[in-house]
């Protein structure tokens, strides 16, 4: 994977967030499977977009969530959804 062209045009979109998310999302499932390679390429990949991280908050997938959603979301996403400002209730723990 071309990591530095796929930051490059995250950045490009505002969606360096989104793009750290899912990579800390990859992060898990590769901790969990105990594929240290892959943990330490997402882990260097992490410390790049956390230098660009948006303060903005965003959503993860659609930008048409109600407002009881959005405050629903904020209750119950995880650290790191939180940490990368995304409405989510996604979790590594739920991915394969």
């Amino acid at each position: 994977m071309d990591w530095g062209w796929l930051v490059r045009n995250a950045k490009l979109r505002d969606r360096q967030n989104r793009l750290a998310f899912a990579v800390s999302l990859a992060s898990e499932v590769a901790e969990r499977n105990n594929d240290k390679a892959r943990v330490r390429e997402f882990r260097q990949c992490l410390e790049v977009l956390e230098r660009a991280r948006l303060a903005r908050e965003d959503t993860f997938c659609h930008d048409s969530m109600t407002d009881a959603e959005k405050v629903w979301l904020r209750r119950h996403r995880s650290p790191a959804a939180a940490h990368w400002n995304l409405l989510t209730d996604i979790k590594g723990k739920h991915l394969a």
